[in-house]
């Protein structure tokens, strides 16, 4: 290709002749209150427009604009509620069409198990962060199941830790499999353990996995407890999940005088790291990590008249 000019031995590239083609490929990926876009870049394209609408088909509002990169993050929306999306490219000579539409409906967590004891010893015991609360399957037998459903983003889980519950050591799960699953429908068994048993109340148990996949759905598929006929009991069933290691673009975009900054759920753990130096100065050693950066994969920060450069660092 022959470069349009050349600069202190910097090449650029040839200027556009034509507006850009439309994006294709337009994914919408739901997720606790926020839905991820992701799209097939551009030929020519030098930034994108995202739109958005709560009426198929549209008429559509940009809520972003100059998106440097193939994704979005659409933050603080109302789950249950259905969004649907298009995408345009832009470049020095004008916008192209609109994708095609995508959309999706924000689902929260979901907690659900083969029987439970309402109102105070239901599914959602086992995942509140507290020992003193727990599940119990309500008299349903020796066998069941309690599952987790993300309600977006796979998650790679590489351990599951169980805590035994306050009472009752015969309803310990005993034999088990720790399955995972895209849809909920069929499952993968990612570990099998029989005879385990728990010698005290609340003691934790760590069981760690060999797991690369990330999946949706996850779930405790237990087939014998410790010999109680009375049912099941768990006081505590946590998740530790893998970060992936592989190198990300870090998606950037203009949305309401503002820039966000994002980056794939999988990637959460990794370090935004920001810097800021005068317009003159260019780019220096002086990084910082952006306090609580390691917990999301998203940041907004107002625009500045300063040059701001930032990076992810992997943990």
């Amino acid at each position: 290709v022959t470069p349009a000019s050349r600069t202190n031995g910097l090449i650029l590239p040839p200027s556009p002749t034509a507006p850009p083609t439309a994006p294709t490929g337009l994914v919408a990926t739901p997720a606790d209150r926020q839905i991820t876009l992701n799209w097939t870049g551009s030929t020519a394209a030098s930034s994108y427009n995202v739109k958005r609408s709560l009426v198929n088909n549209g008429p559509y509002s940009t809520i972003a604009t100059n998106v440097r990169s193939t994704s979005f993050a659409d933050m603080g929306l109302a789950n249950g509620t259905t969004y649907y999306y298009v995408v345009s490219a832009r470049n020095s000579l004008g916008e192209s069409l609109n994708s095609s539409q995508a959309s999706a409906v924000p689902t929260a967590v979901v907690i659900s198990a083969s029987s439970e004891n309402p109102p105070n010893e239901t599914a959602a015991k086992a995942f509140d962060g507290l020992t003193s609360t727990k599940w119990f399957n309500a008299n349903g037998g020796n066998t069941g199941w309690l599952a987790y459903y993300f309600g977006g983003p796979a998650k790679i889980v590489t351990r599951y830790d169980m805590t035994s519950a306050n009472d009752v050591p015969g309803r310990d799960p005993k034999n088990w499999q720790f399955q995972a699953s895209q849809d909920g429908i069929i499952w993968t068994t990612l570990d099998t353990r029989t005879g385990e048993i728990f010698p005290s109340r609340f003691l934790t148990h760590q069981y760690t996995i060999t797991n690369l996949a990330a999946y949706t759905h996850y779930r405790l598929n237990i087939t014998a407890n410790n010999g109680d006929g009375s049912g099941l009991q768990l006081a505590e069933l946590a998740f530790t999940y893998g970060i992936s290691s592989a190198p990300v673009q870090l998606g950037f975009a203009s949305t309401s005088g503002k820039v966000q900054l994002s980056w794939p759920a999988d990637h959460i753990g990794w370090r935004l790291e920001m810097q800021t130096n005068t317009n003159t100065a260019g780019l220096g050693t002086n990084w910082l990590t952006v306090s609580g950066s390691t917990a999301t994969n998203f940041f907004i920060v107002p625009v500045v008249n300063f040059s701001s450069f930032f990076r992810l660092a992997y943990p």
